[in-house]
């Protein structure tokens, strides 16, 4: 009879734990084809094509406006690709 109690203990004790381990792996966030993320590259910001970023476009930009003048360096007015690619270390 103890045995008999002993495996049925067991076998409720690995039922729990894998219930929970799967439960443990599900994914919280949907999957990033149902929640796509749009990172802006330079070229998706230089509209007009000119190898630049203007003011204007800077403007339509997700927070680049924000710090558009710090990262024009040389004080042109336009930002050029190797100024844009400072903006993560701003």
């Amino acid at each position: 009879m103890n045995t008999r109690y002993a495996l049925l203990a067991g076998a409720l004790t690995l039922t729990l734990a894998s219930s929970a381990f799967a439960q443990a792996n599900k994914p919280n966030a949907k999957p990033s084809s149902t929640n796509p993320v749009k990172v802006e590259t330079f070229k998706d910001i230089d509209k007009n094509g000119d190898g630049y970023i203007e003011r204007t476009e800077a403007n339509a930009a997700t927070g680049l406006s924000s710090m558009f003048s710090d990262l024009d360096t040389n004080k042109d007015g336009k930002l050029s690709s190797a100024e844009y690619a400072k903006r993560d270390h701003k």
